[in-house]
């Protein structure tokens, strides 16, 4: 069973909800089609689309809390139900590869996202559009994004000792 929205003290919240995490992957899958993402790279993208300042891009849409860094280690159940819930809605297709399960957008996302019109929206697919962008232009992209995450892990194991 795919949860839609989780509840926190008696009250529903879409803050990181199923529903959430799937438009956000929905649209990162729709910016990066026709290329497929793996898990990996979707909880890489997925915390950089709403960071895209830690990575030296546009303006984040989320603020800048000293916190966030550790909001990458939390990402990949929450993208798991996200997926699953597109899928169900068949936005997001998944293929098996030698390397693993991949994920790509369907030819629906498009049309889904082109409805989302709230500013916020807007914005997700402008940094979605910018991080497709950049690691079509460099091989090297990712592996930066993936140096800064390990790099905040070292530092965040400092923090907890």
């Amino acid at each position: 069973m795919v949860m839609i929205a989780r509840q926190d003290f008696g009250r529903i919240t879409p803050f990181n909800s199923s529903l959430e995490v799937g438009i956000r992957v929905a649209i990162i899958l729709n910016s990066f089609h026709p290329r497929r993402l793996s898990l990996l790279e979707l909880a890489l993208y997925d915390y950089f689309v709403i960071h895209t300042a830690d990575a030296d891009g546009p303006p984040s849409i989320h603020p800048s809390i000293p916190s966030r860094h550790g909001e990458y280690f939390v990402r990949r159940g929450r993208i798991e139900a996200g997926l699953a819930l597109m899928r169900n809605a068949h936005m997001v297709h998944y293929h098996s590869e030698p390397n693993g399960v991949a994920y790509e957008a369907s030819e629906k996302a498009g049309a889904l996202i082109d409805t989302l019109m709230s500013p916020y929206n807007r914005k997700l697919k402008e940094c979605a559009d910018w991080l497709a962008r950049e690691a079509f232009q460099s091989d090297l992209f990712q592996a930066r994004l993936t140096e800064l995450i390990g790099g905040w892990s070292v530092q965040l194991g400092k923090d907890l000792n």
